[in-house]
């Protein structure tokens, strides 16, 4: 016969060892287990991070490998958008067309240069609440979030410089300026205005050369444009102000031939 006393002990022994194992599993085993996990999956992202960064860092290579195209690309597109008016530049370059197609400028007007901005729809109307959402936690009313307008964004810096030509030609050489103008040139130009008047047989005077019947005068209307540096901004040598440079408007001919 079993020893009542002895079986007590047994139980009590079990029942010790299975608290104490209960102890251990929650207080030592349970929490290194988890932060087994979280390291895992700590090493696992910084594995995927690594991983990205050497895909990052292989593409680099490859573009630096042909860095000296990049600057030839860039060379290029600054020939045609470049950081500084170059109102020279520019006159030279309509100068040029005008004596290939014939066309005479009796006169040229260039304004002052005003930053391009994109255009930006209204955003649509927050949504109107539903009942019982039209107070806060305060029982007050809820200011609604304002949408910001939509659109497309333009880099900073981006300037157009207007100017205004009035030539005399022929229709056919006119519409080759035109041509020319806008898809022949050095710098990117954009032709958006026009105004003509055929002309009836006159003499040359007052710096107009002589017409025939049927010649056009046009006016043509066309911006320049230009990408400031990345600072965005075009600054005053003397006193770095952040300044719009004044251009000359009706003050002369600068496509006038030399005298």
């Amino acid at each position: 016969m079993r020893n009542p006393a002895a079986l007590r002990w047994m139980v009590g022994a079990i029942l010790v060892s299975l608290v104490i194992g209960a102890l251990a599993f929650f207080v030592i085993i349970s929490p290194t287990l988890d932060a087994t996990a979280e390291a895992r999956e700590r090493a696992e992202s910084e594995q995927a991070r690594i991983d990205q960064l050497e895909i990052q860092l292989a593409g680099l290579k490859a573009d630096f490998a042909r860095i000296d195209e990049f600057r030839a690309e860039l060379a290029e597109i600054r020939v045609g958008m470049p950081s500084e008016v170059l109102l020279n530049e520019l006159t030279r370059q309509v100068d040029s067309h005008a004596t290939q197609t014939e066309v005479v400028i009796a006169d040229v007007s260039v304004s002052t240069p005003f930053e391009v901005l994109a255009p930006r729809s209204a955003a649509p109307p927050p949504p109107a609440p539903e009942e019982g959402e039209s107070e806060d936690e305060d029982g007050g009313d809820a200011a609604p979030a304002t949408p910001e307008p939509t659109g497309p964004t333009l880099p900073e810096g981006f300037y157009a410089v207007p100017v205004q030509l009035l030539t005399v030609g022929t229709y056919e050489d006119t519409l080759d300026f035109i041509e020319r103008l806008q898809f022949g040139n050095e710098r990117f130009l954009f032709v958006n205005g026009l105004q003509t008047s055929v002309l009836e047989q006159s003499g040359a005077e007052g710096g107009r050369p002589a017409v025939e019947d049927g010649d056009l005068e046009t006016t043509i209307s066309f911006v320049a444009w230009v990408l400031l540096n990345t600072d965005g901004e075009i600054v005053d040598p003397e006193d770095a102000d952040v300044v719009v440079p004044e251009l000359p408007s009706g003050n002369g001919n600068p496509f006038a031939p030399l005298q």
